[in-house]
């Protein structure tokens, strides 16, 4: 690995947005401050864990996370040789950046073909503008965006709920 410092991603955030972003990534922890996050960057740096990013995830909550893993492969190894010098590294799957707000989810599948035969089947019944997303490793999710108030979104299930989907709100 190359020898960089960790560095703080430089997204610009308003709020408490997360800056989760896309790949397979190697979280080393959450902390509850900026400096605390920065604390156990510098402790794993000082092991020989370069290239580590801090990223805000939501308020109070920083994570140490190295980007770039290429498989699951490489990550599963990864995770063993952290956790022979005492870090117990969590391994994340997302196929896209956080978006922030909600999203409307119209379930999960363990596969992205079953989560595209979800979508399909939600189309058909007039559902558009659906994205199919990885937000964890083996979970893939029908997304919708852009209901903005609690109305919409009571309204957008009832609807949903008339056709058979229940639908639940996550963060996006």
């Amino acid at each position: 690995m190359a020898t960089t410092a960790a560095t703080q991603t430089s997204t610009a955030q308003s709020g408490c947005a997360s800056q989760q972003q896309a790949g397979i990534a190697a979280v080393f922890g959450h902390r509850r401050t900026m400096q605390a996050a920065q604390q156990l960057a510098a402790h794993a740096l000082a092991l020989g864990f370069n290239g580590l990013v801090l990223e805000r995830r939501g308020c109070n909550d920083y994570v140490v996370v190295l980007h770039g893993l290429r498989d699951l492969n490489q990550a599963r190894d990864f995770s063993a040789e952290t956790a022979r010098v005492g870090f117990h590294v969590r391994i994340e799957c997302r196929s896209h950046p956080s978006e922030g707000g909600l999203a409307a989810v119209f379930g999960h599948r363990r596969t992205q073909e079953a989560a595209l035969q979800l979508q399909a089947k939600a189309e058909r019944l007039g559902f558009l503008g659906l994205k199919v997303q990885q937000d964890r490793c083996k979970d893939w999710e029908v997304d919708l965006y852009g209901l903005q108030t609690a109305a919409q979104r009571r309204e957008f299930r009832h609807e949903a709920r008339t056709v058979g989907f229940h639908i639940v709100y996550e963060p996006g």
